[in-house]
């Protein structure tokens, strides 16, 4: 499944707004009927845990410390995550042994591009293993890259001891500007792109990810605005369906003009 993690959305459900949270519920309600015991949260740290003197394409926190919002959520304080450190090191140790170099992160807190999506949807207090993903500053893994590591991701969640049921959960937008000189006036954010937002839903319900994927250029992602690579974590999160991604069916609620999807993938 597939979620935004626009960070006010939290404080606008508790002052009552019911389309948003309907929304998020109607993911929920997907995932609560799998009964999953670990979720795996594809995301994109907002240059809150790492930082431009040390910054990884890929990471993966494999410590039993781990926490957020570490940045500014509205109506949200920290706290700490439910882990699964077992689960985390068996996805890194085959990650890496399929040639995905992935900075492995002892203690890590993490921003809105976690909590936003726990906090309507893990009302269970499922354990966590967050995998980040650069999606703001250049250059930027490309999306068949992501969509491969999606790929060894499901293998690697098979190959977990046990009978295990996991989720996988993608976080982002696909067009959106924040922080750049193409934010709308008076607000903090704008839509550069909504047709390429509406063009990755249609791909996604169409299930013609080789489209997607041909489609999701360095150069489109960089017009779609400032953090629309957050994509990838879309990309990675279908890549890790795998070959059973044929029998799923997509379902994505994306309305015209919006920066985002909710989506959800059940079996047919």
């Amino acid at each position: 499944m597939g979620v935004p993690h626009v960070p006010v959305f939290p404080k606008l459900v508790a002052e009552g707004d019911h389309d948003v949270r309907s929304r998020y519920e109607a993911v929920r309600a997907v995932l609560e009927r799998t009964e999953p015991d670990l979720l795996v949260v594809i995301a994109n740290d907002h240059l809150n845990a790492f930082f431009l003197d040390r910054l990884p394409t890929f990471s993966i926190g494999i410590g039993e410390l781990m926490s957020g919002p570490m940045d500014d959520v509205p109506g949200l304080t920290a706290a700490p995550l439910p882990t699964d450190t077992g689960a985390a090191r068996a996805l890194a140790e085959f990650l890496v042994r399929d040639d995905y170099d992935l900075v492995l992160c002892q203690e890590i807190d993490v921003d809105h591009s976690v909590i936003v999506p726990l906090h309507f949807l893990n009302h269970k207090g499922v354990p966590v293993v967050v995998v980040n993903i650069n999606a703001y500053v250049a250059p930027l893994p490309s999306a068949q890259r992501c969509h491969e590591l999606g790929r060894s991701l499901g293998t690697a969640v098979e190959a977990l001891a046990g009978d295990r049921r996991v989720a996988v959960v993608a976080s982002g937008s696909f067009s959106q500007e924040v922080g750049g000189p193409r934010v709308d006036a008076g607000r903090a954010w704008s839509v550069p792109r909504p047709d390429w937002a509406g063009r990755i839903a249609e791909l996604l319900t169409r299930g013609d990810i080789e489209s997607l994927l041909a489609e999701s250029t360095p150069g489109m992602l960089r017009d779609a605005g400032t953090v629309a690579g957050e994509v990838l974590s879309w990309i990675t999160m279908i890549g890790a369906a795998g070959p059973a991604g044929a029998n799923l069916s997509p379902r994505l609620d994306h309305r015209s003009g919006e920066a985002f999807a909710f989506g959800t993938w059940e079996e047919r």
